[in-house]
């Protein structure tokens, strides 16, 4: 069994050693204007992150310190009842600060590659030049 095993192994990997890479390498230069309008598009969809990101993080510190002051207020209260309705009460607040802190981010985010992407294709700069692919790296903010 294992000497079958051994065997199909070291064919299969003989047969994926003989396969040539395929990988698309991109060696067209592009023109100093298709260059420039890229850096552009760039450019402005970087700034548009940052102010959105900035924007999303005072959010989140506003979310942050004001569910402190809550459940400081709440740990003040000697009644358990009214404590813990307290507590379920600055969460909430803060969930809810948060998830719209987030869809604020989101639709800032999107709203910048979009951006991007209808800039760049006025560039008549081909796809693999850009940086597009990597919108996937982002921070979702969730």
């Amino acid at each position: 069994m294992i000497k079958k095993i051994s065997i199909a192994l070291a064919l299969s990997t003989g047969l994926l050693a003989g396969i040539p890479a395929f990988a698309q390498t991109t060696t067209a230069s592009l023109s100093s204007s298709a260059l420039s309008c890229v850096a552009s598009a760039v450019a402005t969809r970087e700034s548009s992150l940052v102010t959105a990101y900035s924007s999303f993080s005072q959010e989140m510190q506003s979310a942050y310190s004001v569910r402190a002051s809550a459940l400081a207020k709440a740990w003040t209260l000697t009644d358990a009842k009214t404590r813990n309705k307290a507590n379920k009460a600055a969460w909430s607040a803060f969930n809810s600060a948060r998830s719209t802190a987030n869809k604020h981010w989101n639709t800032a985010r999107n709203a910048a590659w979009a951006k991007f992407k209808k800039d760049v294709s006025t560039c008549k700069a081909p796809i693999s030049s850009t940086d597009s692919s990597n919108s996937s790296s982002e921070s979702s903010g969730n």
